[in-house]
């Protein structure tokens, strides 16, 4: 959601659902913590406690290893089709 607009818990707040749907924008392209925390604007808590939730609903996956040994975050086909459908939310109510 823009920043002028109004959300369920007021003017410029982000709500848990918006959250999610940035997180998972980020994980398109298989993302380090690091970068997820710097892009969506949070502390490490809140993005242990924002990942378990969508690791445990299916809306992504972590990668263990890889490249730099690191864990990544990845979004799978069911996060995909949690982002069209918050999209189309936002549309009808913008």
């Amino acid at each position: 959601m823009s920043r002028e607009s109004p959300n369920l818990t007021g003017w410029g707040n982000r709500g848990p659902l918006d959250i999610m749907a940035m997180i998972l924008k980020a994980c398109r392209a298989s993302q380090l913590k690091t970068r997820i925390i710097y892009g969506c604007n949070l502390n490490t808590k809140q993005l242990h406690q924002y990942l378990d939730l969508l690791e445990s609903q299916g809306l992504i996956e972590k990668l263990e290893g890889g490249a730099t040994g690191r864990t990544t975050c990845k979004i799978t086909e069911t996060g995909e089709k949690y982002l069209e459908a918050y999209r189309r939310l936002e549309e009808a109510f913008m």
